[in-house]
Parts: structure tokens; sequence; C-alpha cells
């Protein structure tokens, strides 16, 4: 388990270090941070679960006030298009996807 949460925290720290490029990187760094260090502090303090449920209750709201802004549906397939022929919606169901993988 700990080989596990060493590479999902190095996932979310990659995470953290492209969103320099977002418009608004900070509360998504903050996020990816706080997701970081929830994984690599799981085993090493009594109450490490503390900051994950913050963590998670904050993505778990985040997304949910996203998804309340959506205009219209998504398909799965256009999730994976490429970014420059998309945006709008299919941004924000991103945004949600990766929310959710941080809850």
């Amino acid at each position: 388990m700990q080989i596990v949460n060493l590479v999902v925290a190095l996932l979310f720290a990659a995470g953290a270090v492209v969103q320099y490029n977002d418009p608004d990187p900070w509360g998504w760094i903050v996020l990816y941070i706080g997701a970081m260090l929830s994984a690599l502090l799981w085993s090493r303090f009594e109450r490490s679960w503390i900051l994950a449920a913050i963590t998670g209750g904050v993505a778990l709201v985040w997304s949910a006030v996203i998804w309340a802004k959506i205009p219209a549906s998504v398909s799965l397939p256009e999730m994976f298009q490429p970014m420059e022929t998309k945006g709008g919606a299919v941004e924000m169901a991103r945004e949600i996807g990766g929310l959710l993988i941080i809850a």
C-alpha cells in the first residue's frame, strides 16, 4: 500500500505542477498538494485522515458547484478529444472528473 500511495502522491504532484498555465491555478494547486500530502502521510500520522477528509470534502463540494453550472450534457467520447477542439461544458466535465479522482 505504501508503494501505491507513493505513486498516487507523485501523480498528484504532477497534477499540481501542470496547473501553472491554468487561468485559475492556485485553487487547483492547493487541492492537488493536499491530495499529495494525504497520500504521503496516510500511514505516518495517526490523524492524517483529517487532511484527507478535508481535501476530499473540498473536491466533492467543488465538483458539485461545477456540475450545477454545466449548460449541457457531455458525451464520454467528447471527454477524450483534443483540448483544442473543445471547451465550455467539456472542460467543466473534465474538471469534475479530476475533482472526483482527488475525492
